[in-house]
């Protein structure tokens, strides 16, 4: 990365900075009577510091610049799995250091960022992008030397943010682990099977009228009976579990948005007809739910960009990408930007124990939850601000939600020039950044005033050859088979070389390191293909991270670490190709008997 990035600098305060010689000749600093490094001898010092607070394989978050010697001891431990995130809140004394400091090694190092000032929004930006799923759980915050007494608040908000960040990359991270061999059964089969939907890619901008984004939460159930009102006005579009509690209090969306592939969202569509209504799904979803809908289905994108590129190439077209978050809710947000230039409106967009209830009334997951006193502001409740600025309870994935809703807003503003009215019409749970909070009735005075049902029935007006689809994506799955088995053959050879390779030597054999190369390089090769990819990178994922390198690793210990790494990865990738290739044998035989 090597950058220094100025941030607006949030502090009114008056720093009194004075420059000095230490006894060894090198500049220190003092920061309202406060000494930043020794007075005596200030590189042996950081010296020092850095082989205490150093750890290997780790994000290290240094709150202080000061003089930048705590700064560049630990620029001289990283290594290629560490990264190193500076913050120096006040921005005249980076300036002042700047003066007899080379910062030419910080620009010059990839795994450094230096932010400069202190912005709450844009730290947690940039921390979310590098934690994001590498330094899930390895994240150290280091603070120079008295910077904790100069600059309590921010090092307090700092921490506070910092943990926040790493839980919700942690949910993150977990949820791909758990769910990565159900990913790929659905994906496949969805993709399989899409030649009987249309591309959402078709639909996008076909839209001027008002959308109304309704999710599952406890306060979506006042807002029913307005609901109902406009259902010729606006279009509503329901957020996966949503579809029971609409029906249920009488309203039928004019779509429904699942994105969700566990056998928990399957359940929410069990029982309830819907065929009626145009299914909008992403190609991670529950297998079983597109596959049950006898109506109208839209396809669409909304995971790896690669893979995205890999099933437009598939399907024939592009299929469209939506991009999401931790909740249905978010993908809705970017359908409802995309196919409509209409205003926006958010109902039963909670996030939080609105009443001590998890949902609304009619979704089958809906129950009343105890929170006991002692354990809000724990590890698994908080408060946050609410909806009318009063405090309300919430819980780290919840916040992960109304942290990807408020950096969409974001997104839209600025990547996409999109500048039209986001509401907040929930009357309740969490108060979401950068939206507009009314109450729903207002809205629907605002807004929701033509009626909209012919614009609605000519949406699916659509020209597609299912035969052609049907035969291009049959072939390109015969394709892909053809790279798995040479993966899986690949996989048997390097397993056989390393068999007879010894664990207690500091160097393997020259010939069977060349031999392990090739097959490595016709592994990449076969890499290239986005299927191949996507089938093995969750085990090369857990594979790298199970095999870090450990600090004062001797030569025998190293050696032994590669060559168990090596075959853990060859077995990992052996056996998801064997899973991936069962999967599509079942399809193509299923595809024959329709």
């Amino acid at each position: 990365m090597g950058e220094i990035i100025k941030l607006e600098n949030s502090q009114f305060k008056e720093f009194q900075i004075n420059i000095l010689n230490s006894k060894k000749g090198q500049p220190y600093v003092i920061v309202n009577g406060l000494f930043l490094h020794s007075r005596y001898d200030p590189i042996k010092e950081a010296q020092r510091w850095a082989e205490v607070h150093y750890q290997k394989n780790h994000l290290h978050i240094l709150f202080g610049f000061g003089a930048g010697y705590f700064a560049q001891e630990l620029l001289r431990h990283l290594d290629e799995n560490d990264f190193l995130l500076i913050i120096e809140p006040v921005a005249e004394l980076f300036l002042e250091a700047a003066k007899f400091i080379d910062l030419h090694q910080f620009y010059a190092h990839e795994r450094v960022l230096i932010l400069v000032g202190f912005e709450r929004m844009e730290i947690e930006r940039h921390l979310r992008f590098i934690i994001n799923l590498q330094y899930a759980g390895r994240v150290e915050v280091l603070c120079s030397p008295n910077y904790d007494k100069l600059l309590p608040e921010e090092k307090n908000q700092l921490e506070k943010l910092v943990l926040e960040v790493s839980k919700l990359e942690l949910v993150n991270l977990n949820t791909i682990k758990y769910f990565a061999q159900t990913w790929q059964d659905n994906f496949l089969s969805n993709l399989y099977f899409s030649w009987k939907s249309i591309p959402f890619r078709r639909l996008a901008g076909k839209l001027d009228c008002p959308v109304v984004i309704a999710a599952s939460g406890p306060s979506l159930n006042k807002q029913l009976e307005l609901l109902k009102k406009i259902k010729d006005q606006a279009l509503i579009i329901a957020a996966g579990s949503t579809i029971n509690p609409l029906l249920s209090g009488g309203v039928k969306p004019h779509l429904v948005v699942t994105i969700d592939g566990s056998t928990a969202n399957l359940k929410h569509f069990e029982g309830i007809e819907i065929d009626d209504i145009p299914l909008y799904y992403a190609l991670i979803v529950h297998k079983e739910i597109p596959a049950k809908h006898r109506g109208i289905k839209v396809v669409f994108n909304s995971d790896n960009q690669q893979l995205a590129e890999w099933a437009d190439q598939v399907y024939g077209e592009p299929l469209g990408y939506i991009r999401g978050g931790p909740s249905v809710a978010n993908f809705c947000f970017d359908l409802a930007r995309q196919i409509s230039s209409g205003p926006i409106c958010f109902i039963g967009q909670d996030l939080a124990y609105t009443g001590n209830k998890s949902h609304a009334e009619g979704n089958k997951y809906f129950k009343e939850v105890q929170l006991e006193p002692e354990k809000v502001d724990g590890k698994k409740y908080l408060r946050t601000k609410g909806f009318y600025g009063e405090e309300v309870i919430t819980d780290y994935p919840f916040l992960n939600m109304k942290k990807q809703f408020e950096d969409q807003l974001l997104t839209m503003r600025k990547v996409y020039g999109d500048l039209r009215p986001v509401y907040n019409a929930t009357e309740g749970g969490v108060y979401i950044e950068g939206m507009e909070h009314i109450s729903f009735r207002e809205f629907i005075e605002r807004y929701c005033n033509r009626d909209v049902r012919a614009h609605l029935a000519s949406l699916y007006l659509q020209d597609i050859e299912p035969e052609q689809v049907r035969d291009r994506i049959e072939k390109s799955y015969e394709e892909e088979m053809v790279k798995l088995k040479q993966v899986e053959r690949l996989c048997h050879k390097a397993l056989d070389l390393l068999k007879g390779v010894s664990r207690q030597t500091e160097h393997v054999n020259a010939k069977i390191l060349t031999k392990l190369d090739k097959i490595d390089e016709e592994l990449n090769e076969l890499l290239k293909s986005n299927l191949v990819h996507f089938a093995i990178m969750p085990e090369i994922f857990r594979i790298n991270h199970l095999y870090l390198e450990p600090a004062r690793e001797t030569a025998v210990e190293r050696t032994k670490r590669i060559l168990d790494k090596s075959e853990a990865l060859y077995r990992s990738i052996n056996k998801a190709v064997i899973y991936v290739t069962e999967i599509i044998e079942k399809l193509r035989e299923d595809n024959a008997d329709e």
